[in-house]
């Protein structure tokens, strides 16, 4: 309320505009005239703030292309930039965690994040919202270590010293031709361990190299794609020196340019620790109830820690140390088996599934697992590793223990696919061995694997491409899921959308074995006229509904998902009811 000589009038923000409603003056009205000119400027403010927020009009929808910086250390409060249009600010948050506080600040596309003394680390999945519109989920990766961010109308270079580390750094390759870089003095025998996180998690369009350079330029050491196209490096120093960390990238997709490129898209977060051998953990999957550990058997103490946490999947990590890593649930319980050491006897395991899981630690290595096969059925044996990005191209060989005849081998599941798969079966009960090792012949701390046996069963995966839908009121809107079966899965299917807005319904459609709707089908959400604008989760499930009497179910019933990363499917949608312009 703001006062012009003896005049009043009312200011209010709708969609960042500022509107004013004059009162007039009330000096010279009598105590129920003056509350009744209040209680009308009162009703026309509403009037105008219900209109413009009802109609929905297409650009009132908010796009938010990312955040930035897209990292936040735990204990701390820091500010985020949310990139994108908003026409109206503030905002509504989601936010996958509770340990994880967002808000909107005072200034438009500002966000304020705190994050709990004990929270624990990974990655927190944000979405935000208005009446109208609703963006995907980005994630904002949630460090121990402490974090610094690159303005971007500062140097590009950083000077550290051993007691500024661990730390994570925050920046963006703006440019072509752009290098950034961070200055670090090491001791002699130091090790300098550097991890990039882009465009696996944050999905930066970017294919980044590191560099280990000296004061003059030269490289001392330089790695492209260790985890899929982020890199990674570990540098000991052989004597005291002052070293550059620089990072530098290509387009994620190549072109006919041979340059490396730069833009506002190029997010990059490196984290740089000192003398910590610690690096991932086994197994790379959440096995039954087995237990993950340390990787290194300098860390072979070390408290690992497990925690599901909002969306992601279950996380091993260990405090203090700032690695964490995702391990995807597998469909059913197994048996876990870690590769045996040089002196330990061979033990067939007699019943599977079972997982085999170790590392290809020196040259040319073969690690061999020992497991019971039954005659005549049907087994599947595959690897993990490459999928998580880990650099092992490996391959499998199945071997009877007895006659050594190779019964089935493999090196790529598939194009493009470089971890194997092999399905096999064998004529009589049998010992077999199951061999694995690098096609190349190479090895290292990071050629780490979990290798899965399990006999075949019929199997269906049924996915949509979007997380995210938009409904208007009297409307309706169609969504596609996708459907693929695997091994003879011969049941027809019944697929419905659940969980929905009072107002909204969905009719069950149905998959076949056989024909077009064996491989996609569409499901039609439909809203009355009277259901109220909305925003909210539902789902998506498909049962089977009977079928052919001598078919091997496929499955009893199962969520519909969407792949957030290959990593992390998630099978709560989001729904936007909306009030359509008129």
């Amino acid at each position: 309320m703001a006062s012009r000589g003896n005049s009043l009038s009312c200011v209010v923000s709708v969609a960042n505009k500022r509107l004013r409603v004059d009162i007039g003056q009330l000096s010279t009205r009598s105590p129920m005239t003056r509350a009744w000119v209040v209680l009308s400027a009162g009703l026309q403010l509403l009037a105008i703030v219900v209109q413009a927020r009802a109609a929905a009009p297409a650009d009132s929808k908010l796009q938010l292309t990312s955040l930035f910086p897209p990292v936040a250390s735990i204990g701390s409060s820091s500010e985020i930039t949310a990139e994108g249009s908003f026409p109206d600010w503030p905002v509504d948050i989601f936010c996958d965690r509770d340990d994880v506080r967002i808000e909107c600040g005072t200034e438009a596309k500002k966000l304020l994040i705190s994050v709990a003394d004990r929270a624990t680390p990974g990655v927190a999945w944000v979405r935000l919202y208005n009446r109208s519109s609703a963006s995907q989920l980005l994630p904002i990766l949630i460090e121990q270590s402490p974090v610094l961010v690159e303005a971007a109308d500062q140097a590009k270079s950083h000077v550290l010293s051993a007691s500024d580390l661990p730390l994570s750094l925050c920046g963006k390759i703006r440019k072509q031709d752009e290098i950034d870089f961070v200055s670090v003095s090491l001791a002699t025998g130091q090790r300098l361990k550097v991890t990039t996180v882009a465009n696996r998690l944050l999905q930066s369009p970017m294919d980044a190299v590191l560099q280990i350079t000296d004061r003059q330029g030269n490289v001392l050491m330089q790695n492209d794609d260790e985890r899929g196209l982020d890199p990674q490096l570990t540098f000991t120093a052989r004597e005291s020196q002052e070293v550059l960390v620089r990072i530098l990238a290509f387009p994620e997709t190549p072109n006919s340019t041979i340059a490396f490129a730069g833009s506002e898209s190029y997010a990059y977060i490196m984290q740089m620790s000192l003398d910590s051998p610690l690096d991932h953990f086994l197994p790379l999957l959440a096995v039954g109830t087995a237990e993950p550990f340390c990787d290194c058997s300098d860390e072979a103490s070390a408290v690992v820690e497990t925690v599901t946490t909002g969306l992601s999947p279950r996380l091993a990590f260990v405090r203090g140390q700032n690695v964490w890593q995702w391990l995807p649930q597998l469909p059913s319980s197994c048996q876990s088996k870690m590769e045996p050491c040089e002196d330990e006897p061979i033990e067939a395991l007699v019943s599977l599934p079972s997982c085999f899981s170790g590392h290809i630690a020196s040259e040319r290595e073969i690690d061999v697992f020992r497991f019971s096969a039954e005659a005549g059925r049907k087994y599947r044996a595959r690897v993990f590793s490459r999928e998580f990005g880990f650099p092992l191209d490996s391959t499998i060989q199945l071997v009877d223990a007895e006659t050594h005849a190779v019964i089935a081998e493999n090196d790529d599941g598939s194009r493009n696919d470089y971890d194997a798969r092999v399905d096999f079966s064998v004529k009589s009960d049998s010992v077999l061995e199951l061999r694995i090792g690098d096609a190349a012949g190479s090895s290292g701390y990071r050629h780490a694997y979990t290798a899965l046996v399990e006999p075949v069963v019929p199997s269906v995966q049924l996915t949509v491409a979007t997380a995210e839908y938009a409904l208007a009121i009297g409307g309706d809107v169609e969504l596609s899921v996708a459907i693929r079966r695997e091994d003879n899965c011969l049941q027809p299917l019944e697929i419905v959308a659940v969980d929905l807005p009072a107002g909204v319904t969905c009719a069950a459609v149905r998959s076949e074995p056989k024909g077009d709707s064996s491989k996609s089908v569409k499901l039609k959400l439909a809203a009355t006229n009277e259901v109220s604008v909305s925003q909210g989760t539902f789902r998506i499930i498909a049962t089977e509904i009977g079928g052919q009497t001598d078919s091997i179910p496929c499955i009893v019933s199962q969520s519909v998902v969407h792949l957030l990363r290959p990593q992390v499917p998630i099978s709560d949608f989001w729904l936007t009811v909306y009030e359509q312009q008129k």
